[in-house]
């Protein structure tokens, strides 16, 4: 099973629970660093590995950092 978090540029309202995410971590996943950036997390889609349409056989164009995701969880 793996979860989708949608990632806007639109800022969300102060009740959602997302993060501005920060210029080091877009770079490290391949956005533009350039635009302001939120990752929703209560809202997401999830889909089975193996089923999924949505993931391709390519490797990533990148990712978050560990430690990225890690600071979130704690908060």
């Amino acid at each position: 099973m793996v979860h989708f978090f949608p990632i806007t540029t639109k800022q969300p309202e102060a009740s959602r629970f997302a993060v501005e995410l920060p210029a080091i971590e877009k770079r490290r996943a391949g956005l533009d660093a350039g635009r302001r950036l939120w990752n929703i997390f209560d809202e997401f889609n999830a889909d089975i590995v193996g089923n999924s349409f949505y993931l391709e056989p390519e490797p990533p164009t990148g990712r978050f950092s560990k430690a990225f995701f890690l600071l979130q969880l704690s908060q």
